[in-house]
């Protein structure tokens, strides 16, 4: 097992890499942004580092990841909280709406924001007010479902509603892949 940290302003991850690949890793998991993912796997790729699995949070899933990686892309992992495809209430509206307006497929971020915005509106009329602790009263006891999931606080106000995905990079195209009940296709490994 190895493992290293690294400053959020990282852009050289070679002599990183060169240390793991002495351990000559299966699974190579990160918690990145984009930009230090695709770092990271230019690196890998570069060194020969071969893992059956490569999975990295939260920039995986962006789009720009794919586009700077290309065909480098294909068989990385990456975590989501929203997908476009789970059937959630008001979902299929709201993707169809955002495609409409802008053009192009939502992003996680996008849909968070969104949520967000559902669970005030649902606050606000149970509340029948603007107060501020009034409204957050009312978010730590409420129960609602969004287009990013069930919302629920437990007693210390963390989330503990909404689940976790896989999505993995196949063709050049994101797939839900985990679980296997919501998945759009079977998770693909090795990663090279």
């Amino acid at each position: 097992m190895y493992e290293q940290k690294y400053p959020n302003d990282a852009s050289d991850f070679s002599s990183m890499v060169l240390s793991a690949k002495d351990e000559r890793p299966d699974v190579v998991v990160g918690t990145t942004y984009v930009p230090d993912a695709v770092g990271l796997t230019r690196e890998l790729n570069r060194q020969g580092v071969r893992p059956r699995l490569l999975a990295f949070s939260i920039g995986v899933v962006e789009p720009e990841f794919q586009k700077a990686l290309g065909p480098l892309a294909d068989g990385v992992i990456g975590n989501t909280l929203w997908w476009p495809s789970l059937k959630r209430t008001g979902n299929r509206q709201f993707v169809t709406a955002y495609e409409a307006r802008y053009g192009g497929m939502p992003t996680y971020q996008v849909a968070s924001g969104y949520a967000a915005m559902q669970l005030l509106e649902q606050a606000v009329a149970s509340a029948h007010s603007l107060d501020q602790r009034k409204l957050r009263d009312t978010i730590a006891t409420m129960r609602a479902d969004t287009v990013t999931g069930a919302f629920r606080l437990d007693e210390n106000g963390r989330q503990v509603g909404y689940k976790s995905y896989l999505m993995q990079w196949q063709g050049g195209k994101a797939k839900l892949v985990w679980p296997p009940k919501v998945a759009e296709a079977p998770l693909r490994l090795p990663y090279r």
